[in-house]
């Protein structure tokens, strides 16, 4: 069997082993051409015959050399290409039955050496080893060139796995992108750290090389890192997420070789390998410093200076017994709201001009109510169903009673109910928006659906009495004397009834009393009332809501 190396030096490691150079194709131990090389005596047993098993394809050939090596490392099995058909070989130690049967499951033909001469096995026949048959159409030792199992990797490729949950993910992406990723990780209570890399190729070799970052992103105990994370993660093309099968090797999630990731690590030689389909490509990873914890690229505020000490006084300051802390200015501060439901959006002109293209039509604009005010508006709707509006700032009620803060932010300092409800006292008919810099205040009594921005005046109500009808009522009118008492004013007929605010004196209807009861945060009885009116939707969603609280 002939042999081909690429030039190239290597150097020994650690082990004594030459370390092979980049590119370089691992040859089949040199044997003469007529003599196999022998199995190893572990794996030697009666009946074993020299042959070489022929592959269609290079994923089955690995397959059967997996099987084949056992306990051994696979990088130890011999394998060639070449013959007609350009087809995979991979010798075989094994006695010529079991040879049969693994081949078989592998979709490999099994061959037998008769001299130099590989000639196909037929079951049911005995086979010897040593005659010699006629070469016409057959493979010989000569025409097979060796090759390593790592270039059977490189030619099956990846191909595409079960995505199993990740305890640890690796990222390998551009140095930009580390900010955003590492926030995001942390937000959702993950460990990430980073580091710079050098990738090079890993099977020609060469001087080519790319600067990268790697970012590991660890879950907590008996977690997994969140597969939404990843899935948004893979499809950005600069952005190569991977499985950690060893320190030594990297393989592209949601992607896997034919061989086992036990058997695949073995074949590390030198660094670490990073394997990944044609849109990344395959490389060696090189570190260029040390690890480094993400919590470093979290922007914590405006930066802070360190004093120095004053003037040496020679003691302390006496404590004085009358001096009071200074209370701290209330504000607001950025802070996670995960999982909090948004109650209402706060809106200036301009967002109120967009209202009606984007509600007309849907279902929110029938239970969504709007306070007007001089430049900012309040949007609210039963249930907190304001979770997709694309404009305003959304707002989420922290009490007691109508007080909301801008979603992702919190009163600092800390306050409790109490206090919160001493600072910021608010009654059924008042709602405040705490912002930054200052308090709004809206009047809920004023109140209107959101439909009354695009829902203009009706044409009059003409009342199509019949003309026998008409005269009588007027003979009617006509017989009334001057003394008798007028009536009362007659209610506006038609639509007037409709688009008329209700008056205040007016009882109120089933709508407030849900509207008054969520404000209240006693959702499971807004959502009784919801029900009770066939509106199964806000009742479901409040009936969440109250379980959410509880």
């Amino acid at each position: 069997m002939s042999e081909r190396r690429t030039p190239g030096t290597g150097t020994p490691d650690g082990t004594g082993r030459p370390r092979r150079a980049a590119g370089e194709v691992r040859a089949l131990p040199e044997q003469p051409p007529s003599v196999p090389p022998d199995p190893p005596p572990s794996r030697q047993a009666s009946g074993a015959v020299r042959a070489l098993v022929r592959f269609e394809t290079a994923s089955a050939a690995l397959v059967f050399a997996e099987q084949l090596a056992g306990d051994r490392p696979i990088g130890t099995v011999g394998c060639a290409r070449g013959g007609p058909g350009d087809h995979w070989w991979v010798r075989s130690d094994l006695p010529l039955e079991v040879g049969r049967e693994m081949a078989a499951v592998c979709s490999g033909r099994l061959h037998v050496l008769s001299g130099d001469v590989l000639v196909p096995d037929t079951p049911g026949r005995e086979t010897v080893s040593g005659t010699s048959p006629a070469r016409a159409g057959l493979t010989t030792l000569d025409d097979l060139v060796s090759v390593s199992v790592t270039d059977l990797v490189r030619r099956a490729g990846l191909s595409p796995v079960r995505r199993e949950p990740l305890r640890e993910a690796v990222l390998l992406l551009p140095g930009h992108l580390v900010p955003g990723v590492v926030r995001r990780a942390l937000d959702l209570r993950l460990r990430a750290e980073y580091r710079p890399v050098a990738l090079t190729p890993l099977f020609e070799g060469g001087t080519a090389e790319r600067i990268s970052y790697e970012v590991r992103l660890r879950a907590a105990r008996e977690t997994a890192v969140p597969g939404a994370l990843l899935a948004a993660l893979g499809r950005d093309p600069s952005v190569l997420v991977c499985r950690s099968v060893e320190e030594t090797l990297l393989v592209q999630h949601g992607t896997g070789t034919p061989l086992s990731d036990r058997s695949l690590a073995t074949l590390v030689d030198d660094g670490v390998w990073v394997l990944a389909g044609p849109g990344y490509g395959c490389s060696r990873l090189r570190p260029l410093a040390e690890t480094v914890d993400g919590a470093a690229l979290v922007r914590r505020g405006e930066d802070h200076a360190l004093p120095d000490i004053g003037p040496a006084s020679g003691h302390a300051q006496p404590y004085d017994a009358h001096s009071e802390p200074a209370p701290r200015t209330l504000t607001l501060v950025r802070a996670p709201t995960r999982g909090v439901a948004v109650d209402a959006a706060l809106l200036d002109d301009a967002d109120l001009e967009c209202l009606p293209r984007l509600l007309a039509g849907e279902p929110l604009a029938e239970s969504a109510f709007l306070v007007r005010g001089r430049d900012r508006h309040l949007l609210t709707a039963p249930g907190g169903l304001l979770e997709h509006l694309p404009v305003g700032e959304p707002l989420h009620c922290v009490g007691p009673g109508g007080l909301y803060v801008p979603l992702g932010r919190r009163i600092d300092p800390l306050l409790p109910a109490a206090a919160r409800n001493a600072l910021f006292p608010t009654d059924a008919s008042t709602a405040l928006v705490l912002l930054a810099s200052a308090v709004l205040a809206f009047d809920l009594e004023t109140r209107l659906p959101v439909w009354r921005l695009w829902a203009g005046p009706v044409p009059p109500l003409d009342e199509q009495l019949p003309r026998s009808v008409a005269a009588e009522l007027r003979d009617i009118d006509e017989q009334v004397t001057p003394t008798r008492p007028q009536p009362p004013a007659r209610q506006p007929s038609g639509w007037d009834h409709v688009f008329n605010r209700r008056p205040r004196e007016t009882p109120p209807d089933w709508r407030d009393e849900a509207y008054a009861a969520e404000r209240a945060r006693q959702y499971a009885v807004a959502a009784e009332l919801y029900s009770r009116n066939n509106d199964p939707l806000r009742a479901a969603r409040l009936y969440e809501r109250a379980a959410e609280e509880s």
